[in-house]
């Protein structure tokens, strides 16, 4: 079993991960035939030529068919490589970092490096791409600095972010002074003169004149390490966040496609419908949950074919006593036959607990509209075993087709429940 909360941050946008907002859920196919969802899908596309976009309109983030390693290997050799160059006078130096402007020269140099990796990087991305015929997302786009969603947002969050600091500084000093850690001389300001007198050609400047320098100053310089940032922030966690996104889980994949701000609770291979997690669910103040049951009930045995209700009904029912998000319960996908068609030692095959799992729940739903049920064996198909790499765990493209598939189902559950259509929360 896997845990997700979503909190009340992350979804005052929480959009769809298609640009068509679904009425239903698809039906699932029958046994033996071929999956009309997969053979749909582009399968030598890392991007649709159509981009794919939420009920708002707004481009959905990118998240690439496959990682491109090669690409990933450039781009760390010169991000590095190019670091160690640009800190190379350093060393060469008699001062060394003793030099306050050649450290800054060198420092500043060596953040904009993994910008000039990346760019490198990308230009054989989409050689190669074009090569294969592969259609990437736009250059923007992949480097994750547009669109700006939302818009108001980000430029809010920017400007807080920039003056924040400051005011933290002033508040470090305020309540230093209130719990009598430091003194302050508010009146004459000894300490900041005693600073001026020791830079040539200041002491005779007007304590107003100085402060307001100095004050200017700190705008000006922070504004200048904004422009430095730039080169890490577009090649770190631009370029190269979007390219490892293939290797995500479900719920990290579809976090990054619909601006969901995710808390995952997954405890590797220990969740168990276990009293205590039930109450950190329900206080962690989400806005949707989802719980993913089976896979290591199975494994482990936990529960016979007696006690498994009780179990997931009570601990569906604490979660619910403490919070009223909209609940989404999964069955788990279906696995190869050592474990569909195989008892565990409970006398219980994946099969017939996936059964008594759906059982459950519908009983929940007498009660409870805002518990939405998910076939897993509809998420991952039996003729649809290629997507695990062990019959058991999906490969990063089996993650991939489950975030497809899970999104807008997620967006429908999190819409019924506020009364809107999906995206439009």
């Amino acid at each position: 079993m896997n845990t997700q909360t979503q909190s009340q941050a992350g979804f005052a946008e929480a959009t769809g991960p298609t640009g068509t907002t679904p009425t239903s859920d698809p039906a699932p196919h029958p046994p033996g035939e071929a999956d009309p969802i997969a053979e749909a899908r582009p399968t030598n596309e890392a991007h649709p030529t159509t981009e794919a976009v939420d009920a708002k309109g707004r481009p959905l983030a990118v998240v690439p068919a496959r990682v491109p390693w090669l690409e990933i290997g450039i781009f760390a050799v010169a991000a590095f490589g190019l670091a160690w160059l640009a800190c190379l006078p350093l060393w060469f130096s008699a001062e060394g970092i003793g030099d306050p402007a050649l450290l800054l020269t060198c420092g500043s140099a060596m953040m904009f490096t993994p910008l000039i990796a990346s760019i490198l990087a990308s230009i054989v991305q989409r050689r190669r791409a074009r090569a294969r015929g592969e259609i990437l997302a736009s250059a923007p786009r992949y480097f994750g600095f547009w669109p700006l969603r939302s818009f108001g947002r980000v430029i809010g969050m920017t400007i807080a972010s920039f003056f924040g600091i400051m005011v933290l500084v002033v508040l470090g000093y305020l309540v230093s002074a209130a719990f009598v850690w430091l003194s302050l001389d508010l009146d004459g300001l000894s300490g900041f003169n005693a600073q001026l007198e020791a830079m040539p050609g200041m002491d005779s400047l007007p304590t107003a004149a100085a402060i307001a320098i100095y004050l200017l100053l700190m705008f000006v310089s922070s504004v200048a390490n904004i422009g430095v940032t730039i080169g890490e922030e577009f090649g770190w966690r631009g370029w190269l966040l979007t390219s490892l996104r293939p290797l995500g889980t479900w719920p990290a994949l579809v976090a990054a496609q619909t601006d969901y701000e995710l808390t995952a609770l997954g405890i590797s291979g220990q969740c168990h419908l276990d009293p205590p997690l039930a109450e950190t669910v329900g206080r962690s103040r989400p806005d949707l949950v989802t719980l993913c049951l089976g896979a290591n009930i199975y494994g482990a045995a936990t529960f016979t074919e007696r006690s498994l209700l009780p179990a997931m009904i009570g601990f569906v029912d604490h979660v619910r006593r403490l919070t009223p998000a909209p609940i989404v319960l999964m069955s788990t996908i279906t696995s190869g036959p050592h474990r569909e068609d195989v008892p565990n030692a409970a006398g219980l095959t994946q099969r017939r607990l996936r059964e008594l799992l759906h059982h459950g729940a519908e009983l929940l739903r007498r009660e409870d509209p805002l518990i939405t049920l998910i076939d897993g064996s509809e998420i991952i198909a039996a003729q649809e075993m290629h997507l695990l790499g062990d019959l058991l765990h999906p490969t990063p493209e089996g993650y991939r087709v489950m975030a497809e598939r899970l999104a807008p189902r997620l967006a429908r559950a999190l819409a019924d429940a506020s009364g809107t259509s999906p995206g439009a929360v």
